[in-house]
């Protein structure tokens, strides 16, 4: 059982911030999909599932939101494992071979 008073401050603060109750809960079962269990990442889920996806169309019980929320996690972690490397990842790559390069030269 997991102690929801911890919770309440960074829900409150995705509301505040402008999140539908419905976005908050889709984020929140993002944050408990990834599993880190930090209160502090759950603003930064609640951003991600209002970036990356719609509110399910219809009316939603919390628990079929939260499960939604699971759902986009898993699909996020397969993107993340099948695309193109990130624009970061391709940065790094350039940099080590430009370092690798000069260092050949040298």
């Amino acid at each position: 059982m997991i102690n929801s008073v911890p919770l309440l401050a960074p829900i409150r603060e995705a509301i505040t911030a402008g999140y539908s109750a419905p976005m908050v809960l889709i984020g929140l079962g993002m944050w408990d999909a990834e599993g880190y269990k930090s209160t502090k990442q759950i603003g930064e889920w609640v951003e991600k599932a209002a970036r990356k996806g719609v509110l399910p169309m219809g009316q939603h019980s919390a628990a079929e939101l939260l499960e939604e929320g699971r759902s986009r996690y898993a699909r996020y972690l397969a993107r993340k494992t099948l695309d193109q490397p990130s624009k970061a990842d391709q940065r790094r790559l350039r940099s080590m071979a430009a370092i690798q390069q000069f260092s050949n030269e040298g």
